[in-house]
């Protein structure tokens, strides 16, 4: 009989203790329920983030380092990882000759782009037609 009175109890125990953990589960149900209105989540958090100053292409090192830096911490703040985005987002902040610098730079760019995408194309249907 002993054994059976061993059981008994650790049932009885077992019982008490699954009574207590949904009573505890009771608890945090309630309180998510009456609390999640005012949990701020990360994606409801706004924060206001001072844009840099332009950069209007002075020559001076230590306005030009500021620049930088500034937008970095701008990136950081807003979470901006990839290099694509920052060149997009940096060009919006240039100013005067720097502007000026980075439109004929960009121009370029889109210039040899075309080019080389010509030229690959040309590539291409010329293989394709020495086939035939």
């Amino acid at each position: 009989m002993g054994m059976i009175a061993d059981l008994e109890e650790k049932l009885a125990k077992a019982l008490a203790e699954l009574k207590e953990t949904k009573e505890e589960l009771a608890i945090c149900k309630k309180a998510i329920a009456q609390g999640a209105s005012n949990v701020i989540s990360p994606t409801t958090l706004r924060v206001d983030v001072p844009k840099p100053r332009p950069y209007g292409g002075s020559k001076n090192a230590k306005e030009l380092d500021n620049f930088l830096w500034s937008l970095e911490q701008y990136f950081k703040a807003l979470g901006i990882v990839e290099d694509a985005k920052k060149m997009e987002t940096a060009t919006l902040y240039l100013d005067n000759t720097a502007m000026v610098w980075w439109r004929r730079r960009s121009v370029d760019i889109e210039r040899r782009l075309a080019r080389s995408t010509l030229g690959l194309s040309l590539r291409r249907n010329s293989s394709v037609n020495s086939i035939r």
